[in-house]
């Protein structure tokens, strides 16, 4: 009795080992419910949280936001009369097709796949998403708590990485001159939609191939092998410290040849590409993705969209490192040699060679940070250390153990 006491008792250690595979019908119309309570309010936040246009401002509905530049300009009043309207309509449209889409994602898999397949995934990969949140609230949290201590205001703290990226911005338009005047407005939209897309991918890239990249915030992304909207953690866990170095890359890169952001124009293309990014993730609508001429075609316009980012998560060896681009075409993967034609039928998704893993939402996140901090302590050697940290990703330390694959390398 006192044994069976004790194995019963919550622990960090059971948290960490537990699997989820077993579910019962009960827990099926649990999800079923959660699916669709949480699929219509999350695309309703997310829509909604990246601002609402008032026709002059963009107002967040972040109570700790901070003041957005003004929208209006005189030089195209046809745009800023519309502006309002047609941000307002977009939004809608995206709300209703990535609700759509979440839903029949859901059912169409429960008929396709296994039951308890689904259920396990879902419920794990669902809780891994939480995880992730709820750490990067908490790490913020923290944040707040000390700046705090030091005089600044609270919502100064809730909003640090924003403001810090908004500054650097303010900073990079005052000092990098604009070296190539464009004067046809659209072509500077044109080369600005492309060059936004050019940090996008580097930080892609990197994420794919450093290490550090790849374990701390990257690998837990690629780990669904059944992909499903609302089931697949972040494309970046702890994506909050990216926001900066990409706001500088891509304020500084616009200013070079165009002194105005097109705040306007470039919040309307992205909010609409929005629409087309629920095909991501979700694999049984994989076909109608590809076969669609409409859908098929403005993913390919996106280039970062529906097949042409969902094959990237196949696990297929010679698909390791491909369709990163977030421009029109894949116009960097082309250039960089990283392009994949999408393939006819859905390729097997996963991590490479789709290894065995621990269906454990705290492993998905956190193994690699508890790789990283095991190869750190049973390393001595400062050079090999280095390496842990700033190697690439096909790097093996002397010493390494791995958290996630139950198949773990260890010496």
């Amino acid at each position: 009795m006192k044994s069976k006491r004790k194995n019963n008792t919550f622990s960090l250690k059971n948290l960490w080992n537990v699997q989820f595979l077993n579910f019962s019908n009960y827990h099926l119309k649990i999800l079923t419910t959660a699916v669709f309570v949480v699929g219509l309010g999350y695309v309703i936040a997310e829509v909604l949280l990246m601002g609402i246009p008032d026709g002059s401002k963009l107002t967040s509905l972040n109570l700790f936001s901070y003041n957005q530049p003004s929208l209006i300009n005189p030089e195209r009043p046809w745009l800023s009369q519309h502006f309002t309207q047609l941000w307002i309509g977009l939004a809608l449209l995206c709300m209703i097709v990535r609700f759509a889409v979440i839903l029949s994602s859901y059912f169409l898999s429960l008929k396709k796949y296994d039951n308890q397949m689904v259920v396990s995934n879902t419920y794990t990969y669902s809780i891994s998403f939480v995880i992730s949140m709820l750490s990067g609230l908490a790490f913020v949290s923290l944040l707040t708590l000390l700046l705090h201590s030091l005089g600044f205001k609270i919502t100064e703290g809730l909003s640090i990485f924003e403001l810090g990226a908004h500054q650097l911005s303010a900073w990079i338009d005052m000092h990098i001159p604009t070296v190539l005047h464009i004067n046809n407005y659209w072509l500077a939209l044109l080369m600005g939609i492309m060059l936004a897309g050019l940090p996008t991918y580097f930080i892609h890239w990197l994420s794919h191939v450093s290490r550090f990249c790849w374990l701390v915030f990257h690998r837990s992304h690629h780990c669904p092998e059944y992909l499903h909207p609302i089931a697949s953690p972040p494309a970046f866990s702890f994506e909050f410290f990216l926001i900066i170095p990409k706001t500088i890359v891509v304020a500084g890169v616009a200013k070079l040849f165009y002194a105005e952001p097109l705040i306007m124009e470039l919040s309307l293309w992205f909010l609409a590409g929005y629409c087309l990014e629920i095909f991501n993730h979700s694999i049984v609508h994989y076909d109608f993705a590809a076969n669609n001429i409409i859908v098929r075609n403005l993913c390919r316009l996106y280039g970062d969209k529906g097949v042409y980012h969902l094959v990237h998560h196949s696990s297929f060896q010679q698909d390791q490192n491909i369709n990163f681009s977030g421009s029109p075409l894949n116009i960097w993967d082309r250039i960089f040699g990283t392009y994949r034609k999408p393939y006819e039928v859905a390729p097997p998704i996963g991590l490479t060679d789709n290894p065995t893993i621990y269906m454990n939402p705290f492993r998905i996140i956190f193994s690699g940070i508890a790789q990283l901090w095991y190869e750190l302590k049973m390393n001595t050697s400062w050079l090999t250390r280095f390496k842990i940290i700033f190697g690439g990703v096909y790097y093996m330390p002397p010493k390494t153990k791995d958290f996630l694959k139950m198949a773990s390398v260890s010496e």
